[in-house]
C-alpha cells in the first residue's frame, strides 16, 4: 500500500485530506508560536524589560552589564530576542 500517511488517517476520520493537511499545519505553526513567544518571555523576564524596543534601548546604553551574565550571553539574547521579535511579527 502506498498512500501517504495523510490518506490513510483523513480516511479513518472520515474528513478530505485537504481539511486534515490545513488542520496538522495550523496545530504545527500554533506550537511552533508558543514556543517562541515562551522563549520571547523567558529572555525579556530574565533582564526585567517588557518589549524587545526597551531591551535594546538598555543594551545599545550599556544598562544590562549589571545582569549576572556574560557579555557574550547578552549580546546573545539581544539578537535571539530581535530574531524572535521578527518571526512574532510575521505572524501579524
Amino acid at each position: 500500500m502506498n498512500s501517504s500517511l495523510f490518506e490513510r488517517v483523513s480516511e479513518r476520520l472520515g474528513i478530505e485530506e485537504e481539511l486534515l493537511v490545513k488542520r496538522a499545519l495550523d496545530a504545527y505553526i500554533s506550537s511552533k508560536l508558543r514556543e517562541i513567544e515562551l522563549e520571547e518571555d523567558h529572555i525579556m523576564e530574565r533582564y526585567g524589560v517588557s518589549s524587545f524596543e526597551d531591551f535594546k534601548k538598555r543594551f545599545e546604553q550599556g544598562e544590562l552589564e549589571n545582569v549576572k551574565r556574560s557579555v557574550i550571553e547578552v549580546e546573545d539574547d539581544y539578537f535571539k530576542l530581535g530574531s524572535l521579535s521578527d518571526s512574532e511579527e510575521m505572524r501579524n
